[in-house]
């Protein structure tokens, strides 16, 4: 196949997936292990991964979109398999502990390494922005106006 005939796609996505009603459900002994869950999860849906992090009731990632799947199937993907994950770790019996809906926001190449700190450094800033809920810390770094977004 003549290189141009493939399909090229650069295009990275900023998610945040939050529990149900703010439940804490991931736990920092199984959060790691999680983490790589995700991972290959994101790996088996054709998308790379730069960095995923959570706190007990989000999860933050950053990833490459396959061009061939939409970001609705690859998160139904990630919730479904990382439900399972976490139910088995806390011997919880959900259908799902993510909310419905989830928050994805198309990441320009210059914003990258912005949106990777404001990921690594979730947990800090959820120390020193308890006040601000982290959809709004989402919108902020992307330069989104909470009103404007509503």
């Amino acid at each position: 196949m003549d290189n141009l005939d493939q399909v090229h796609c650069h295009a990275w996505i900023h998610c945040l997936i939050s529990t149900k009603d703010e439940t804490p459900s991931i736990q920092l002994h199984f959060k790691e292990e999680l983490h790589e869950l995700i991972q290959a999860t994101f790996s088996s849906m054709g998308s790379t991964v730069r960095i995923i992090n959570s706190s007990p009731t989000h999860l933050n990632c950053l990833f490459n979109l396959n061009p061939s799947k939409s970001v609705q199937e690859i998160i139904d993907k990630v919730r479904d398999v990382s439900s399972q994950f976490i139910n088995s770790k806390t011997g919880v019996d959900k259908q799902s502990i993510w909310e419905e809906d989830f928050s994805c926001i198309s990441v320009d190449a210059t914003n990258i390494e912005e949106v990777y700190s404001f990921i690594r450094d979730q947990e800090i800033r959820n120390l020193q922005n308890n006040n601000i809920s982290e959809f709004s810390q989402f919108l902020e770094v992307h330069g989104v106006d909470l009103e404007a977004a509503e």
